[in-house]
């Protein structure tokens, strides 16, 4: 009886839907942290036009070393088959002259207040790549100032990753509360982080995404020694020619996983969010293997990348010297609240 109380529960449901649904048509979409557009062409476009809410000046002032990081490992995945998901309406030339040409974050943070000074600073065509890596890019990074960083991974670039979606948080904890965790490192060429870091560690074995061989069988590869998976990562080159990454991207990442039973086939019934906001059962099931110097895991829902390193080459046994006092999104929030961030 009161279109005003259904309009308010229209709004309201709209934002309680910014982390599954596009932000535009509202069709349902993998759960993300950040609101973002489904694959439509449409979308992708008035994304691009119009944006939803969060300019790039924004995003850049609010952390310039993560912007650095996300636009570096884009453009390393140009013409590679890791640029997935890529812009619409770019072709590689383009893309990779803009990344070439494009000025270091920090300056374009201090010399633009708005998205109207940098498109007059870089362009309107740059802006609007610039726009699509940082703003459609679901997953979350934060650059850990000096005081937060593990000091055992010194002098590596130290960022905190929120790559799961709400969803797949909620399955590792859950598998983690019946299994317990441990970290172990992995390491991927440089051309593969862009999709690594929108889309979390996939087994890609078999498959077009396979980077190296399976001599140790099926899954996902990881190592617990730093030093293995350094070898692992390989440097690819950096077209983004301002970055504070350098020249050549090397990175690898610590990861939680679920220590399930090793060697032995898990199948388990884990709860996920329906877009209806209804909670169900699915089953999940894979295989952790000990191989003394690596593991594989089948099961992707049970690995989780908490830290991305960039450069330092540091060698750590992760399983003999667990990192301690590891750093919290609560941690990081509490930081900066107390220095005015």
């Amino acid at each position: 009886d009161c279109p005003l109380m259904y309009l308010i529960l229209e709004i309201a449901d709209a934002f309680l839907d910014l982390q599954d649904h596009c932000n535009i048509c509202r069709c349902p979409t993998t759960p993300g942290l950040k609101p973002s557009v489904c694959n439509k062409e449409l979308c992708n476009f008035r994304f691009c036009e119009i944006g939803i809410g969060t300019s790039v000046i924004q995003e850049i002032k609010r952390d310039p070393m993560v912007a650095d990081l996300t636009f570096s490992v884009f453009s390393s995945a140009i013409r590679t088959n890791y640029l997935t998901p890529a812009p619409p309406g770019f072709n590689d030339a383009a893309m990779e002259k803009i990344c070439k040409n494009m000025p270091p974050m920090q300056q374009m943070a201090q010399s633009c207040q708005n998205d109207k000074e940098l498109t007059h600073q870089i362009g309107a065509e740059a802006v609007s790549l610039l726009r699509w890596v940082l703003l459609s890019n679901r997953s979350h990074l934060i650059y850990l100032p000096p005081e937060l960083q593990l000091p055992e991974f010194q002098p590596s670039k130290q960022f905190l990753a929120l790559i799961s979606s709400p969803e797949a948080e909620s399955t590792f904890q859950y598998l983690k509360d019946k299994y317990g965790s441990m970290y172990l490192w992995h390491g991927s060429h440089g051309e593969r982080w862009h999709s690594i870091i929108r889309n979390g560690l996939k087994n890609g074995t078999g498959t077009k995404l396979q980077q190296n061989g399976a001599a140790l069988g099926e899954g996902i590869y990881f190592a617990r020694s730093s030093g293995t998976s350094w070898g692992y990562s390989k440097l690819s080159d950096n077209k983004y020619k301002s970055s504070m990454m350098g020249k050549q991207l090397h990175i690898i990442s610590l990861v939680e996983i679920a220590n399930l039973p090793i060697g032995k086939e898990v199948t388990i019934d884990v709860p996920y969010h329906t877009p209806d906001k209804k909670v169900r059962m699915k089953k999940v099931s894979g295989v952790l293997k000990d191989h003394q110097w690596a593991h594989t895991l089948t099961l992707e829902e049970a690995c989780v990348v908490r830290f991305v390193m960039v450069g330092g080459d540091f060698n750590v046994d992760v399983l003999k010297n667990p990192p301690k006092k590891v750093p919290t999104l609560k941690d990081v929030l509490n930081y900066h609240a107390s220095h005015g961030g």
